[in-house]
């Protein structure tokens, strides 16, 4: 923020300082011209929060909004459009309902162990598993969960994991839990 000459510290309480300093001599040009400067970083303020309170309700209402629907902004507002199911290959649906079955002894939306549910489906690669998984969720049909410190895992656990390689801007990611969106099909 610029300050009138004579301002020293460079802050909104050094304005007022000198506002009223400048109200005492009886500069009323330089106590015009902070105020106005005053006034301006009020009104700055006042919209910083009306749009942080526009931003807290949009991400209410996205966050409310069914999974199943795809969003797309329109001036600024999040509007809602359901979208058909795409139709499944048969990799997706013998996946499906490998996983429904694998999560049947947990808890509803309960996150399962993407090394153990690959056990679920012998005789498939992990290409062909990654692949799946990966498109699923790209589908918001499953939720994935990425695992925080790769790096720290043996390379012979590493390689259960589902990877995808365009993750992270290109430096690769690897998912370590799997889960039902809720409300997918």
């Amino acid at each position: 923020m610029e300050h009138s000459p004579g301002v020293k510290g460079g802050g909104v309480k050094a304005s007022k300082k000198e506002a009223l300093a400048a109200l005492r001599r009886g500069d009323k040009a330089a106590f015009a011209s902070i105020t106005a400067e005053l006034a301006g970083v009020k009104a700055s303020l006042a919209r910083a929060d009306e749009l942080r309170r526009e931003l807290r309700d949009q991400v209410r209402a996205e966050q409310q909004a069914p999974a199943a629907s795809a969003r797309k902004r329109v001036a600024g507002k999040a509007v809602t459009k359901p979208q058909p199911p795409a139709p499944r290959t048969a990799d997706e649906t013998a996946f499906l309902q490998a996983l429904r079955s694998f999560a049947a002894s947990e808890p509803p939306g309960a996150l399962l162990s993407v090394r153990d549910f690959r056990g679920q489906l012998p005789g498939w690669s992990k290409a062909r598993f990654d692949k799946v998984a990966l498109a699923l969720s790209e589908a918001n049909v499953v939720v994935l969960l990425h695992h925080d410190h790769p790096a720290s895992v043996p390379a012979a656990d590493l390689v259960r994991y589902v990877f995808d390689p365009a993750g992270f801007g290109g430096r690769g990611i690897y998912y370590n839990g799997i889960a039902m969106r809720r409300g997918a099909s």
